[in-house]
């Protein structure tokens, strides 16, 4: 089951759920999604956690431009390791995320 999710409620049963607005986002369940398809999920950020966004599951370093080609799985972290690696330890402690699933 690594690197799938599916989300099955309805708009307001997670606006319920979780007290958020869903400004333009034009939500609909996902029954099956693949990490590395690189499709939307759905996710409220740290930074405003009103609000439900859709973002492309996994972590990009911050030099990442659209025209690199990026072939690293950033999809899962190992809990005994992520604060020690130099790719994830400042996303973990500064720019977390709920995702919905």
């Amino acid at each position: 089951m690594c690197f799938h999710i599916s989300i099955s409620k309805s708009k307001n049963q997670v606006s319920d759920r979780f007290k958020i607005a869903f400004e333009d986002l034009d939500y609909k369940p996902i029954f099956h999604l693949n990490g590395f398809s690189n499709q939307k999920c759905y996710v409220i950020s740290i930074t405003n956690k009103n609000k439900l966004i859709s973002a492309v599951w996994g972590l990009k370093p911050a030099d990442f431009s659209a025209t690199d080609n990026f072939n690293l799985n950033t999809l899962n972290a190992k809990s005994e390791t992520v604060f020690d690696s130099l790719l994830y330890r400042k996303p973990i402690l500064e720019n977390r995320c709920l995702l919905i699933a």
